[in-house]
């Protein structure tokens, strides 16, 4: 797939996100399964209680001070983290759910499954596999902190 075919994904992915975010709950889920690209499915509405940051590894730390802590892998298991990289800085996280799947959450926008290497526009050129533990998580909202709110959506997982 060209760069230009991908970047025109990314960006159709992202116009429908923030299109059906005007929409109530119900009417939001039937938008994106109508008009999300093949391949992504919704997973839960927009929520602004919550972002990347806070679905993927459960802080609301920025990206450049986690990603050091994580160590890197090449065998991702549902429930790493993926770090999605533009020109070698941090700018997205989601989290891997298997099979080459991820859910991302861009912003207060909608939770989705993608494949991996599809992320809206402008959230990075390259992406890695971090593995993240129970151990992790409880070290990172201790250092960085963590929603209650956002507690639920982590045990998902």
């Amino acid at each position: 797939m060209s760069k230009s075919v991908k970047t025109d994904i990314r960006q159709y992915l992202t116009e429908v996100l923030r299109e059906a975010a005007h929409l109530e709950p119900e009417a939001e889920m039937r938008y994106l399964e109508e008009n999300l690209p093949s391949g992504c499915r919704p997973l839960a509405p927009s929520d602004s209680s919550y972002d990347c940051e806070m679905h993927a590894i459960g802080t609301n730390a920025i990206l450049s001070d986690v990603v050091p802590l994580l160590p890197e892998t090449d065998k991702p298991e549902p429930g790493d983290v993926v770090i999605y990289r533009r020109k070698g800085i941090p700018k997205h996280a989601a989290r891997y759910i298997g099979d080459g799947k991820v859910a991302q959450k861009c912003g207060n926008l909608a939770l989705i499954e993608t494949p991996v290497e599809l992320r809206t526009a402008g959230e990075g050129d390259s992406y890695t596999f971090h593995k993240i533990t129970d151990y992790d998580r409880a070290y990172l909202k201790k250092a960085f902190g963590q929603s209650d709110i956002h507690a639920a959506v982590l045990s998902l997982w």
